[in-house]
């Protein structure tokens, strides 16, 4: 699901630099869920981050600000919670299973765009298709005096 570069493993975890904080949800949850924080709202900060590299911090917050404005903060820190299911540690997982898919998709390589050649007798065809057309629709337009003048002479 998240996988980093083999030298990222070595590093210190994700999970290590997150922080949390629990408090209660407007989700349903019975009894249960009026007295108990299962919301779970997870914080980490990228500036400061240890696991990645300063070009691919700069990819993870350029790719917040395009795709995720609501999850990131002017000085880089990305908040994203969950209230989804009745208990506190499934929200977590799910909390950080969202930020890993958000990191996978903000790390994920460009690719380039290979222009290509267009043959000269393709391009031809084209004009000349493109002119076939041209004259079916000024057929269909109605027929004006400059036009009756044009075909007499």
């Amino acid at each position: 699901m998240f996988e980093f570069r083999k030298e990222l493993k070595r590093n210190p975890k994700l999970e290590d630099e997150l922080s949390f904080k629990y408090s209660k949800s407007s989700k349903p949850g019975g009894m249960k869920g009026d007295a108990t924080c299962t919301k779970v709202t997870l914080k980490w900060n990228v500036l400061d981050s240890k696991i990645f590299d300063e070009n691919e911090k700069r990819k993870i917050i350029n790719y917040f600000k395009k795709y995720a404005k609501d999850k990131i903060d002017k000085e880089g820190e990305i908040i994203i919670y969950s209230e989804k299911e009745r208990y506190q540690k499934l929200n977590k997982e799910d909390v950080i299973n969202k930020l890993k898919e958000l990191l996978n998709k903000a790390l994920k390589p460009t690719k380039k765009r290979q222009p290509i050649q267009v043959s000269p007798k393709w391009h031809n065809a084209r004009i000349k298709e493109k002119k076939i057309i041209s004259e079916k629709k000024k057929l269909r337009r109605k027929i004006t005096i400059e036009d009756l003048e044009e075909l007499e002479e």
